[in-house]
């Protein structure tokens, strides 16, 4: 990870997320693997990594972070709904995996639709 604090973050999760990485409670520690992890063939590239997660993605999730992009590093729901032509509740539900993964957050609470308004990358 070269100490790139994000790139450690994203590495770790990344393990986790993968079943490479986990706590075991009996113990009061995390457990690995080495060789299993290098056998992964896990980048050691930071871009390759968030490219990974990425695509692993909705197709339609992914089509709505391509057009979030370019409106900008942060974006709202009502524009973006316009672009994508689909309801605010429906680019919600695209986002929330992207959320949940850390990939994007929210900068805004929730509405009384209980939607997110604001978003950054």
């Amino acid at each position: 990870t070269g100490g790139n604090p994000f790139f450690v973050n994203e590495f770790l999760k990344t393990l986790y997320a993968e079943n490479l990485l986990a706590f075991d409670f009996e113990r009061l520690s995390w457990q690995w693997n080495i060789a299993e992890i290098e056998a992964q063939g896990i980048t050691d590239n930071v871009v390759e990594l968030v490219i990974g997660k990425l695509k692993k993605l909705p197709e339609s999730t992914q089509r709505v972070l391509r057009l979030a992009a370019c409106v900008g590093a942060s974006f709202d729901l009502n524009t973006l709904s316009i672009i994508c032509e689909k309801s605010p509740e429906e680019i919600s539900i695209d986002l929330t995996a992207t959320v949940q993964s850390g990939l994007i957050l929210p900068t805004s609470e929730l509405d009384e639709k209980l939607l997110i308004q604001d978003y950054k990358f």
